[in-house]
């Protein structure tokens, strides 16, 4: 927050841009402070996978593995969690130290914006940068939508790791330690992206200064050793893992990118994906400009000269190098996101490096802040042509578009549910979780029983499932059962939304003749067409008995 001022003086400066920049950011964590927590596609497994942390008081072994199978390089890495605990060791619940973690991310990578773009740009046109990143619909989608919380923080740290990179561009080499710093908590967060983050980071370094390019890879391949070093009890302890998923079946329709619509929706394979992928209209539009500004003014620029008279300058070279090889990564990373670039992945190169991605839109990770330097140029490029009491109106004007440009997405649907503990159980291969089971009533002979459960599925379900809930007495003999769809068939599992908490209550009466003693009840779901059951765990049921 402070600087230092020009000439041979080392007085530091405040830097009101910060301060701005960290109360307009706060506005996009807005959604953050609703009570309960948001309906998203990993449900309520952030908040379960912190709480199996802190039961297990997990070590450097742990993985976040409840509600999903581990993969070292496409699943969560642990440092999100590591951090979600230590807000909780100063008091916050389970579901606000996740929160928490999300704002982080948000804020953080708003910083890490502006201290890395402020080394190329002016204040203001560093400021806009980073707000065009906060306000980027596919990082409001990741959080709000997806829940992703390794992907929060990763967005978050992703400019710092650029900041460190620039300064090592601008001559201070012990900034290389830093980039081996920056790359490895890359690494410990999402580790697959992370090994893409590191190209990106080797292009744009190398492009630039190509002189110190043994510094730069240097840094980077340190960065990635340092991770693997991290990360290796996790695949000790845990093996590499590998999730089934169909790559090559989920790639971006081009008019996606800049679709107006917004939904909540898992991604699916075909262009009818609910799920949004923009890259943003402001950002998009704000960097078509910038580059139209560099094309038009490649070698010169309006300027305040020494004795305040306005004249042509030289455009900085460095500006220059920034703004092309920024344009040249975003471009070359979201055309591999495209259905036009599926024939490429079949490569053999590029068809193992699939293999750390779940889905290839996730690379769009990667063109925020590219795609944010562009935007935040505009200013330095154009309004730095003017007068700055002129241009004032006008940078005002932008920022406020950009900030209402961000509102609709601001919309995330919400629960009022917070668990205090871990799910009763995980059903189907982590298709649906179990949240609570709560019987009411006697569990005794000739006694009405009703059953008060909710669910939350994790995937959306094909097939309308029935519940089915028995009481059985200590030798397991059936006497009394409920066989029905969800909400009394109001409901069915097909319609279910990914992430929603559904409520349900299901009645049945114990035979007046059954034995006296202890009983319990058994509950779970089955196809109707054919009787299978859906699995839990090593089993096909989930026992519940009358709390004490």
């Amino acid at each position: 927050m402070l600087r230092k001022m020009g000439g041979n003086t080392h007085r530091l400066q405040f830097d009101p841009h910060w301060l701005l920049l960290l109360l307009l950011s706060l506005l996009v964590c807005a959604p953050l402070t609703y009570p309960g927590y948001f309906q998203a596609h990993s449900g309520l497994l952030p908040v379960f996978n912190l709480y199996n942390l802190e039961a297990q008081r997990g070590g450097l072994s742990w993985a976040p593995v409840v509600g999903r199978e581990f993969d070292l390089l496409r699943g969560e890495g642990p440092l999100p969690y590591f951090l979600a605990e230590a807000t909780s060791w100063l008091g916050a619940g389970g579901v606000t130290a996740v929160k928490l973690i999300f704002g982080l991310g948000l804020v953080l990578g708003a910083a890490g914006m502006y201290g890395w773009t402020r080394r190329v740009l002016d204040d203001r046109g560093a400021l806009l940068a980073a707000l065009v990143y906060a306000c980027w619909p596919y990082v409001l989608a990741t959080i709000y939508v997806r829940g992703a919380l390794a992907e929060a923080l990763f967005f978050g740290l992703l400019p710092w790791t650029l900041w460190a990179l620039q300064r090592l561009l601008d001559g201070h080499r012990p900034s290389a330690a830093l980039v081996v710093i920056g790359v490895a908590l890359l690494a410990w967060t999402q580790p697959g992206l992370s090994l893409w983050a590191a190209l990106a980071l080797l292009a744009y370094g190398l492009v630039l200064r190509s002189r110190r390019w043994a510094l730069i890879v240097a840094g980077v391949l340190g960065g990635l050793l340092l991770g693997a070093v991290g990360l290796w009890p996790l695949a000790a302890a845990h093996g590499l893992g590998r999730t089934p998923i169909a790559f090559s079946e989920h790639f971006v329709y081009p008019f996606q990118l800049l679709s107006a619509a917004w939904g909540h929706g898992v991604s699916i394979p075909g262009w009818q994906d609910d799920f949004p992928m923009q890259i943003g209209l402001i950002a998009v539009g704000l960097a078509a400009v910038a580059v139209f500004l560099l094309v038009d003014g490649s070698t010169l620029n309006r300027g305040t000269d020494t004795q305040g008279q306005v004249s042509d300058l030289p455009l900085q070279a460095p500006l220059q190098a920034a703004m092309w090889t920024s344009l040249a990564i975003a471009l070359v990373v979201t055309f591999l996101t495209l259905t036009w670039a599926a024939p490429l992945w079949r490569l053999p190169g590029l068809a193992q490096a699939s293999r750390t991605l779940t889905y290839p839109w996730q690379l769009l990770t990667l063109v925020g802040p590219f795609l944010g330097l562009l935007g935040g140029s505009v200013v330095t490029l154009g309004l730095g042509q003017m007068d700055w009491r002129e241009s004032l109106p006008l940078w005002a004007a932008v920022i406020a578009l950009t900030l209402l440009a961000s509102y609709s997405y601001l919309q995330p649907l919400t629960t009022r549910y917070e668990p205090e503990a871990a799910p009763l159980a995980v059903l189907g291969e982590n298709e649906l979780l179990l949240l609570d089971a709560q019987v009411e009533g006697p569990l005794q002979p000739g006694r009405a029983v009703q059953l008060y459960v909710r669910w939350q599925p994790l995937r959306p379900l094909t097939k309308d499932y029935t519940v089915f809930v028995h009481a059985l007495d200590e030798t397991e003999q059936r006497w009394g059962q409920q066989d029905t769809q969800p909400q009394s068939g109001e409901y069915p599992t097909s319609q279910w939304q990914v992430g929603e908490i559904i409520e349900d209550r299901y009645q049945l009466r114990i035979e007046a003749d059954g034995p006296s003693g202890d009983y319990h009840l058994n509950l779970g779901l089955y196809d109707w067409q054919t009787g299978d059951r859906m699995r839990v765990g090593d089993d096909n049921k989930v026992v519940v008995r009358n709390r004490p």
